[in-house]
């Protein structure tokens, strides 16, 4: 058997022959038990190799999971499912191979280890945790939210909620033992059952007289609230913090008399601000804000509709807008309504880009 190899053009192939290993070594031995040194003798690989490849012995186990959540099938096609309004047949067949993927054997027994020896090694919780992240499902779900079709805050938690509902208790049952294996007909009924409550939880809630309108300086103490409290509630904390946070009414007034913006009223609220000034040929679309509770309703594209209307209204060929690296989410919001990325720059005090110029060419 050949030793010592180097990743190169098979790397691939070699990683799958040091997985395929490496599983069958941790549910012998378990997490404590296993050891780099005899994965790599029944891989034929060098331990060198295993660490290039996998960093150590967690992020082998690690890429283990990830590497079962990449191989589930799921329904159809994710960006042709996106493009119907109809989406039960693409998240019933995704909660059909999820739960079928969970419960094979193997994935089980990984389980059962990690969770073993969890309270011994710290270093398996998060990776248990990073273990519920598709990426797949994250995106065609960011996809329909786009489109309209459905409605929540952030795709990777409504992924990982969608993930949970879909596995239900089937798969604790199996890890403690009480069930051998999940009858056919039994995953197919929890698969729809799966699909038709989770479609319910995130249908998209209309917004009965909704009124987008012009601001005006007088809206300045309203529109710099839902401001702070939009950018307060964001996905996830930026480096450096947002501006956003510290704008006041007298700073959000001097934005609306220099440029302008638009304001979503409903309930006889504001729940939704967007502000705008014209720059270098074109409308910059700055603060795009809409109250936590309000979310997921369609507003933020409108307040987007309104800036391109008053682009056009001034004979700008180009909108504009920044938006942080970190912010995935409302990167995904922003292509979805036909941004295109145009560029990276930095805070200043940063060496390394903290944010993505993005661009809409009007036609």
């Amino acid at each position: 058997m050949t030793r010592g190899r180097k990743p190169s053009a098979n790397a691939p192939a070699r990683r799958a022959e040091i997985l395929h290993a490496a599983t069958a070594v941790f549910i012998e031995r378990g997490y404590s038990g296993a050891t780099t040194l005899e994965i790599a003798r029944r891989a034929g690989a060098s331990k060198t190799t295993i660490y290039m490849l996998f960093g150590s012995k967690e992020g082998l186990l690690e890429e283990l999971f990830q590497e079962r959540l990449r191989s589930i099938p799921l329904g159809l096609d994710p960006d042709a499912a996106a493009e119907s309004p109809d989406q039960y047949e693409f998240v019933r067949l995704s909660a059909e191979r999820i739960l079928s993927a969970a419960a094979a054997p193997e994935t089980v027994a990984l389980h059962r280890i990690a969770l073993a020896e969890m309270m011994r090694f710290p270093e398996l919780t998060p990776i248990m945790i990073r273990a519920r992240a598709h990426e797949g499902l994250t995106a065609y779900l960011a996809r329909c939210r786009e489109k309209g079709w459905m409605a929540f805050d952030d795709a990777e938690e409504a992924a990982t909620m969608f993930i949970s509902m879909a596995t239900g208790d089937w798969v604790d049952l199996m890890l403690i033992g009480a069930l051998a294996h999940i009858p056919a007909s039994a995953v197919k009924a929890h698969a729809a059952l799966t699909a038709r409550m989770f479609l319910a939880a995130v249908a998209p809630r209309p917004v009965s007289g909704l009124n987008l309108r012009a601001l005006c300086v007088e809206d300045a103490a309203a529109a710099a609230a839902v401001v702070r409290a939009a950018f307060a509630a964001q996905s996830c904390t930026t480096d450096p913090p947002s501006g956003a946070l510290r704008e006041t009414t007298a700073s959000v007034a001097a934005k609306l008399a220099e440029g302008g913006g638009a304001g979503a009223e409903a309930a006889g609220a504001l729940v939704g601000v967007v502000l705008w000034a014209e720059q270098d040929g074109a409308l910059y679309i700055g603060r795009v804000s809409v109250a936590p509770g309000w979310r997921g309703r369609g507003i933020a594209r409108a307040l987007l509709a309104a800036g391109e209307a008053e682009a056009r209204r001034r004979g700008l060929a180009r909108m504009t807008l920044r938006v942080r690296l970190a912010l995935k989410e409302n990167q995904r919001l922003f292509a979805g309504f036909g941004f295109t990325p145009a560029g990276q720059g930095a805070h200043p005090g940063y060496s390394e880009p903290t944010f993505l110029t993005m661009e809409k060419r009007l036609a």
